[in-house]
């Protein structure tokens, strides 16, 4: 139950990520979504969704953050409450298990 709730909290927070997400990836996103699949393969998670191991990925890694943001180029300006997603890699354990 937690681990759901944690999961919904984190969308609403990622939810502009997650469209851009899906957004580039109809269009472009080969990069990103080649990164996506490698860390889903390298934590395990390739049995999930896209949107959903990107959600778990963006809140317990910040190194996917800065990858995520580096591949979005520009877009990565309009996340001006990019600071409100650093704290839950804190307030959030480890979800996968």
């Amino acid at each position: 139950m937690k681990d759901k709730l944690r999961v919904i909290i984190g969308g609403v927070i990622l939810f502009p990520h997650i469209i851009t997400f899906l957004c580039l990836k109809m269009n472009s996103g080969g990069k990103l979504k080649a990164d996506l699949n490698r860390w889903k393969q390298i934590k395990g998670l390739e049995q999930k969704s896209d949107v959903y191991a990107l959600l778990l990925l963006l809140m317990i890694y910040p190194e996917l953050r800065s990858v995520y943001y580096w591949r979005i180029g520009k877009l990565s300006s309009s996340f001006s409450f990019g600071c409100l997603v650093e704290p839950i890699s804190i307030s959030f354990p480890i979800l996968i298990t």
